[in-house]
């Protein structure tokens, strides 16, 4: 039930649920210490790869096309949820 919660509180907040759960988890389980580890082992390395792909990205020419076909895609990973949030 707790978990639950949770879960609940985390996808109303903004923001990543998963990394808010993955925090809160921490937070429950062991504390402030917990929370860290939670933070530094599930975002972090996300947060890192994403700092060094956007440095990458503007300064590799090489990687114009590829965030081109990037940009097609999410545009159609959103239409997609729009679509299917219309439905329902």
């Amino acid at each position: 039930a707790a978990y639950a919660d949770l879960v609940a509180l985390c996808q109303f907040l903004p923001g990543p649920a998963s990394s808010q759960v993955g925090f809160g988890l921490g937070l429950m389980r062991a504390g402030w210490g917990g929370a860290l580890a939670a933070w530094l082992a599930f975002t972090l390395p996300s947060a890192l790869a994403l700092v060094v792909l956007a440095t990458m990205a503007t300064t590799v020419a090489a990687l114009a096309p590829l965030l081109q076909g990037l940009k097609i895609v999410a545009v159609a990973i959103v239409a997609h949820a729009v679509l299917g949030m219309a439905r329902t």
